[in-house]
């Protein structure tokens, strides 16, 4: 079993470092630091027949069929490849690590078509998992209209998220990216709303209140001691 080469959408980077099990700062710095580098030094897609290896031959013609179907083009087959070998590193059975490519194979293909052309493997990454949380389709397509970039694309979307990992609503967390995104926020500001969120939760509040507390502070610029300067609250601008 090869693996032919598949070619990547336009723009995008190799893998995301493990986008699914990781937050905050952490994950976007991955990303941050594979597109930033040549492609020789960016982690290599793993080996299909390595990863089949252990599988008996008829489970391994039938993950690896599945794998290497014919799909749209730029189809990121190196996503299906690290899922199937994170499968195989934990035992996963063959029958149920089929149904879950297909499962992850389909959340590519609603990202793809959320986010069209602007597409790249880091951005389809970050948009399956959040449809993977059960994030509603509107929210997702809302968040990633207003971040036309591929690094503001993919941090509002690890950011996303997290702050539904974190209990907050849907529509309460597209709100808060979306003020964000309208006071320019950089990455680092934006990943590092979950765990505002989380701050407020830990003194006692419901996630949709601490999630309003952090917009709250939005309104205001901050001090040299980090803290909010509720003197001089900036204007508002336009999203990205």
């Amino acid at each position: 079993m090869s693996t032919p080469s598949k070619k990547a959408p336009s723009g995008g980077a190799g893998r995301s470092d493990r986008l699914r099990s990781r937050h905050g700062f952490g994950a976007l710095g991955a990303i941050l630091l594979l597109l930033a580098l040549p492609a020789p030094l960016r982690p290599q897609t793993p080996d299909l027949a390595d990863v089949l290896s252990g599988y008996p031959a008829e489970e391994a013609a039938n993950l690896e069929a599945f794998i290497m179907q014919p799909r749209w083009d730029g189809f990121p087959t190196e996503l299906l490849l690290e899922h199937t070998a994170e499968g195989a590193v934990k035992g996963v059975r063959g029958d149920r690590l089929l149904a879950a490519l297909e499962e992850y194979a389909e959340r590519i293909d609603q990202a793809h078509e959320i986010l069209g052309k602007r597409a790249t493997i880091t951005s389809l990454e970050a948009t399956a998992d959040v449809l993977g949380r059960s994030v509603p389709e509107d929210v997702v397509r809302t968040v990633a209209a207003v971040h036309p970039r591929d690094d503001h694309l993919t941090a509002s979307m690890v950011a996303l998220g997290d702050l539904v990992a974190a209990g907050v609503p849907p529509y309460e967390a597209e709100s808060l990216l979306l003020d964000a995104a309208t006071r320019r926020h950089d990455n680092d500001d934006v990943l590092g709303l979950p765990a505002q969120v989380r701050g407020w939760i830990r003194q006692g509040y419901q996630p949709t209140d601490a999630a309003a507390e952090v917009r709250r502070a939005m309104d205001f610029p901050r001090q040299p001691d980090g803290m909010p300067d509720r003197y001089n609250a900036p204007q508002q601008k336009p999203p990205f």
